[in-house]
């Protein structure tokens, strides 16, 4: 069963899930589930939560097919991408495992769906349901934050090409309202554990970039930054807990751990962080990291990172091959669009679904063991973006044919007519 320090940190959110208490390093779907997982199943903790994992995303290959069908024309590519999305082996690896990727996934998957309905029968009701359900997106994983502006910008286009008045105030209405459901998180998220934000994962992400970048070294707290050099050789969590002041924190999330789950090596290495007595804490951090954060050091390194990405394999593909499928479809998105004069409404939103996240990793993400974990739920739309164009391959080739016969002289007639 595939986890880490990252699940128990998810079990440890789920204590107290049911008494109207938000942990502020995990937003609530996930430990949810895995609350009700314990309360069913009490010997086997998970055993629910990994049943459960299983049914959602083999119903979402039904929302996936649909949603193809609507974007591909071509029957045996909708068949074979359907087929190859309900089989991939990585997909159905985190099917085991106590993280929200399994989860995550088919919620994107939903989430293309619904949008494909509405752009082929548009009514309040489809995009009421769609804004609201990018914030339950985000209570599952915050990085479909991106796809707030990814969503609002199809919004946009929407009316501006189809001039829809109609439709216009129950999308906006219900989008602002969906805005302020994340604004009303956050603040319960300040007034319970004095952090105004989604979850302190974005903190502890951005220290440890600050780290690899060594944008830190520029900080004019020469005590912080000998501190994270003596630390660094032990590990990027171990400095980045360490220095957090974490150690209350993952005492008390092992120490309610089921103890048949606490064998992963890793596990072990963040539990045996000792406290600090230096006096620094994530809230006295925080300054320090937005100051090296807007360093030309750390902006070269989220840079290189869109670079290096070209030249790292996963799943069977590497990042150029991406950067290309990319290329290919802003390609055909812009023939249809100008040639054709037609605008691919799922098609863009797929691809700038996959850019936001894209963008969301190279920002916020780190390159580290978790990196195929967390790109993982990018492959719904490469899976997608493949499709189309193996589509427009094809029928481009079976306009070539009958052209082809046409102009054969066998299909011309004796007085010359075809």
């Amino acid at each position: 069963m595939p986890q880490n320090a990252d699940s128990v940190t998810y079990h440890y959110a789920a204590q107290n899930i049911f008494k109207g208490v938000i942990d502020a390093s995990r937003t609530p779907v996930y430990p949810i589930l895995m609350r009700m997982s314990e309360l069913i199943i009490p010997a086997s903790p998970f055993k629910w939560l990994i049943a459960f994992q299983h049914l959602v995303s083999f119903i979402s290959i039904i929302p996936f097919y649909l949603f193809v069908k609507k974007v591909v024309k071509n029957r045996p590519v909708i068949n074979v991408t359907t087929v190859l999305y309900g089989c991939f082996p990585p997909l159905l690896y985190y099917n085991y495992a106590l993280f929200t990727e399994s989860v995550f996934i088919t919620s994107q998957v939903i989430c293309l769906y619904l949008f494909s309905c509405f752009v082929q029968t548009p009514t309040a009701g489809k995009a009421i349901v769609l804004n609201l359900f990018l914030f339950f997106m985000v209570m599952i994983k915050p990085v479909s934050l991106v796809f707030y502006g990814v969503v609002c910008f199809m919004w946009v286009l929407w009316f501006w090409s189809k001039r829809n008045i109609k439709q216009l105030k129950p999308v906006a209405m219900s989008f602002i309202a969906s805005v302020l459901l994340l604004a009303g998180y956050c603040g319960l998220n300040n007034v319970q554990n004095g952090y105004a934000g989604l979850t302190t994962v974005s903190h502890d992400n951005k220290f440890i970039n600050i780290i690899y970048s060594d944008a830190y070294r520029e900080l004019s707290d020469k005590d912080f930054v000998t501190a994270i050099d003596t630390t660094h050789h032990k590990g990027k969590y171990y400095t980045v807990f360490y220095l957090n002041n974490d150690h209350d924190k993952y005492q008390k999330s092992f120490a309610g751990y089921p103890l048949d789950f606490r064998h992963q090596h890793d596990m072990w290495g963040v539990y045996i962080i000792p406290p600090n007595e230096l006096g620094y804490t994530a809230e006295n951090i925080r300054p320090y990291l937005k100051t090296a954060a807007r360093t030309t050091t750390y902006a070269r390194y989220i840079l290189k990172k869109v670079f290096d990405f070209a030249s790292f394999r996963f799943f069977f593909i590497t990042g150029l091959t991406g950067y290309i499928l990319i290329l290919l479809d802003l390609v055909f998105i812009l023939r249809n669009t100008i040639k054709l004069k037609t605008i691919d409404y799922s098609r863009i939103l797929n691809l700038l679904m996959l850019l936001g996240f894209l963008l969301a990793f190279f920002v916020g993400g780190v390159n580290d063991g978790t990196r195929n974990r967390v790109l993982l739920p990018i492959i719904t739309f490469v899976m997608v973006q493949v499709a189309l164009l193996v589509d427009s391959l094809v029928l481009t080739l079976q306009k070539a044919i009958i052209q082809r016969r046409m102009q054969s002289p066998e299909v011309v007639t004796k007085n010359g007519k075809i």
